[in-house]
């Protein structure tokens, strides 16, 4: 259910805590229509209806929008985190590659020594004996130009595998300088959200007297009507002693059209639920009250993905910090195949995601401004889908 579809039932009693809270945002959208709103106690209850219904609705645009940056947020996060794996694995293969190289250049070395001392008989010496001077020179010679040739390829063995590691270490930092903007751009645009925000709540200190003014009127002269209504008809009941037993007032002010409590609409289905599911209801349930934060994880504030993986990682299963991987790992379900521990998601692509818990409800991570809480599995971002871990 949307904010603008639970604002219907009471169609004149449109809350102040909502607009003193969630509307916030959405009210300054409208700052010239809402200031010209009159406070007379003849205001339009359709009117302010409507109005109500516009602001729930730029209400969920606005959630929408924060959500999607969350989300691309975490997303360019985990591809950092994994460019720096890459590197990190580049550079250790480095430093056990130049080792290698260097032994290998040791050895080439010993190997030509060893050959040189051969063929002078064992006795290492380049001066006299044997072949006399001639000999020993052309030995020194032999000697000198085998650890020359040795010493040269093992130079560009180096030289190669630097100039490899030069090219494989520009590119991930090429990858990552790239995703560190990412990830700075998205922090600034929603440092960005925040400041917008905040202008507007204070726009909406300017129009809340005149507004909750005309809220007041409009109750009270609803009051006074219910009151006349119902003197009416305690004179109407004296004057027919065959309905003295009726309670006239009961009739006057009972509600018309009264919503009637439905029946379950998603039956539960008999397939298992998946493994850890109970135990990250009860964890995720826990979390009710906790304040929505961007990014976060746990353990006292969350975004939607992050009390996700929260609650599983407590049921030992490791997921990732995005709703959109998650959808991804996920076997899609129809609404009355779902099971506690499933999860609902919201938007197209996706950007939001709960833990559904049964009943037709979910817990979830709303948006900015809001609390870990239960609520409709349609009252998220539409259109919603379903999925099974």
């Amino acid at each position: 259910m949307s904010r603008a579809s639970a604002l219907r039932p009471a169609r004149w009693k449109v809350s102040w805590i909502f607009r003193s809270v969630a509307a916030a945002t959405a009210l300054a959208l409208l700052p010239s229509a809402v200031s010209a709103e009159p406070s007379s106690p003849a205001q339009s209850v359709g009117s302010l209806q409507e109005k109500a219904d516009r602001i729930a609705a730029d209400i969920d645009r606005l959630d929408e929008r924060t959500n999607a940056l969350a989300e691309q947020y975490n997303d360019a996060v985990i591809n950092l985190d994994a460019l720096k794996t890459k590197l990190a694995e580049t550079q250790q293969q480095v430093g056990e590659a130049r080792a290698a190289l260097e032994s290998n250049r040791n050895a080439a070395v010993e190997a030509a020594r060893r050959s040189f001392v051969g063929s002078a008989g064992g006795d290492g010496s380049f001066l006299g004996g044997g072949g006399g001077e001639l000999e020993a020179e052309s030995r020194r010679e032999t000697y000198l130009s085998t650890r020359h040739d040795s010493s040269e390829q093992a130079i560009e063995d180096v030289s190669a595998a630097q100039q490899d590691l030069a090219e494989r270490q520009a590119q991930l930092d090429a990858a990552k300088s790239k995703v560190d903007q990412q990830v700075a751009d998205l922090d600034a645009s929603k440092q960005q959200l925040d400041t917008t925000i905040a202008d507007r709540k204070k726009l909406l200190e300017g129009v809340q007297g005149e507004l909750k003014a005309a809220l007041a009127a409009e109750q009270a002269r609803r009051a006074a009507a219910a009151e006349a209504a119902a003197k009416a008809a305690a004179d109407a009941a004296a004057a027919q002693s065959r309905q003295a037993r009726r309670p006239s007032a009961a009739v006057a002010v009972q509600p018309n059209g009264s919503p009637r409590p439905r029946s379950a609409e998603y039956p539960r289905a008999v397939t298992p639920p998946p493994a850890g599911a109970p135990r990250a209801v009860e964890v995720a349930l826990a979390q009710q009250g906790d304040p929505y934060r961007w990014a976060a994880s746990g353990p006292d504030a969350f975004d939607c993905s992050g009390l996700v993986m929260y609650a599983y990682a407590a049921a030992g299963r490791s997921l990732p910090h995005s709703s959109r991987s998650l959808r991804g790992m996920t076997r899609s379900l129809s609404a009355d195949e779902l099971q506690p521990g499933d999860l609902v998601f919201g938007g197209s692509p996706v950007h939001h995601v709960g833990i559904y818990i049964g009943n037709g409800q979910m817990v979830h991570a709303p948006h900015s401004g809001d609390v870990v809480r239960v609520a409709s599995i349609y009252s998220t971002s539409k259109p919603v889908s379903f999925g099974r871990l």
